[in-house]
C-alpha cells in the first residue's frame, strides 16, 4: 500500500509540469530574467565584456560606456 500512495503522490506532483507552452508565451519564458545565474560573478563579467564591447553602458545603473577609444 505505501508504494501506491508514493506513486500517487509522485503523480500529482509531476503531472503538472507537463503543459503545453505556446508560441507567444516563450518568448516571455525565455526571457533573461527568468533564468538564475549559477555564477552570478561569471554572469557580471560577461555583463562588463558586452559592454565594453558593445558600447552600451548606462542602459543599466553602472556608470560609463565606450570602448574609451578617442
Amino acid at each position: 500500500m505505501p508504494r501506491a500512495a508514493l506513486v500517487i503522490v509522485l503523480a500529482v506532483c509531476t503531472l503538472p509540469a507537463c503543459v503545453r507552452v505556446h508560441a507567444y508565451q516563450r518568448a516571455e519564458l525565455a526571457a533573461r530574467g527568468m533564468a538564475s545565474p549559477v555564477w552570478p560573478e561569471l554572469d557580471a563579467a560577461d555583463e562588463h565584456v558586452f559592454v565594453v564591447r558593445e558600447g552600451t553602458g548606462g542602459a543599466t545603473a553602472a556608470g560609463g560606456g565606450g570602448c574609451g577609444c578617442n
